[in-house]
């Protein structure tokens, strides 16, 4: 490296020369400026420091965890705090309480979340289940005040009050009673679920009597194999939405033999059957057998007089080229709990 310097001109190694100064006396200043400077305080900081008082942190005292006999389906939420559950335990003990479970043994307490393997062992010794009640639960009179489920009985018809699961005599008084009389006024449907003593009293409260009707029953008859749904509204206990029910399922089947087949129509009952029968009349000449020839497998599996076993033995014996007619299937398992007649009528096999 000296050897290139002297290599350089005179005027470049003065240049280096100069660089190569400045750079020590940089060094040096930046040197003794650090070391010789002194640190300056605020001197109200400083009073601030010295008036700090130092105290050493101490955890927050754990409540003590007590143990003793509970019932887990009425233990209170105090008690449970002092049996030292946490508060997603508690909750989830609540949430399943008010849904109805019933914890009656120690494993199915165990299986409630939450429970760990050391709460259980600390506690499984504890538990006791008490004698549950066979008698149903009591609603206040004040719960239903907060939130009535208002019906209007002019307007229900019979499939709503079957969904309801309201009993057929109910059902039945409903229905007759709408054929001569208004209801006042909405009822709360939680009445509908009373004995029939009790709602009977409290329906000769609402009612009001109808002017006469100028058509009575004996002045029409519908025959529910044409009757369109303006038609079948006409009946009693029969509204908008079952009457299109009724024509969607005469459709799937091809018709009705009997009155009594109507029962298989979701939410129409017995009662409406009984109400009716003096108006109803069958043509069995309009009834369109299902023909096993040409039908497809999904067409078959969706026929409501055919489950999947059914329809896939006909299919196989269709693809084998040995159908011939539907009593040929009598004597398979799957057809076992068949109305034989019903299947003679409703199915057939075209040559």
């Amino acid at each position: 490296m000296w050897r290139d310097l002297l290599t350089l001109s005179r005027r470049e190694q003065s240049a280096f020369l100069l660089v190569f100064i400045i750079l020590l006396v940089l060094i040096a200043f930046l040197f003794f400026k650090g070391k010789s400077k002194a640190a300056v305080l605020d001197d109200e900081w400083l009073e601030w420091v010295d008036s700090v008082e130092v105290v050493a942190y101490k955890k927050p005292a754990k409540k003590p965890v007590e143990s003793f006999v509970f019932d887990p389906n009425t233990v209170r939420i105090k008690d449970m705090e002092r049996l030292g559950f946490s508060k997603s335990l508690i909750i989830n003990l609540l949430k399943y309480r008010e849904a109805g479970g019933y914890i009656n043994n120690r494993e199915k307490f165990k299986g409630i979340y939450g429970v760990d393997s050391a709460l259980y062992r600390r506690i499984a010794s504890s538990i006791v289940i008490g004698t549950r009640s066979n008698e149903p639960r009591q609603y206040s009179k004040p719960s239903y005040a907060k939130r009535p489920y208002l019906v209007d009985l002019n307007r229900v018809d019979s499939s709503t009050l079957v969904s309801w699961k309201v009993s057929d005599v109910i059902i039945r008084d409903i229905l007759q009673t709408q054929q001569n009389y208004y209801f006042s006024q909405r009822v709360d449907k939680v009445v509908l679920f009373n004995a029939y003593e009790v709602w009977q009293k409290h329906r000769d409260t609402l009612l009001l009597k109808k002017p006469a009707k100028s058509i009575t029953t004996a002045n029409y008859e519908i025959e529910i194999n044409s009757a369109d749904t303006a038609m079948l509204v006409l009946l009693k206990g029969i509204g908008p939405v079952l009457s299109k029910r009724i024509v969607a399922y005469r459709k799937r089947i091809g018709g009705f033999y009997t009155i009594e087949q109507l029962k298989e129509v979701r939410g129409v009952s017995p009662v409406v059957i009984v109400d009716n029968k003096d108006v109803l009349s069958i043509d069995a000449s309009l009834i369109v057998p299902f023909d096993l020839t040409k039908a497809s497998l999904r067409k078959m599996k969706q026929h409501p007089y055919l489950d999947f076993y059914m329809a896939k033995a006909i299919y196989e014996c269709r693809k084998r080229g040995e159908l011939k007619t539907i009593q040929q299937f009598f004597d398979e398992e799957a057809f076992v709990d068949i109305d034989k007649e019903l299947f003679k009528k409703y199915f057939v096999v075209s040559k």
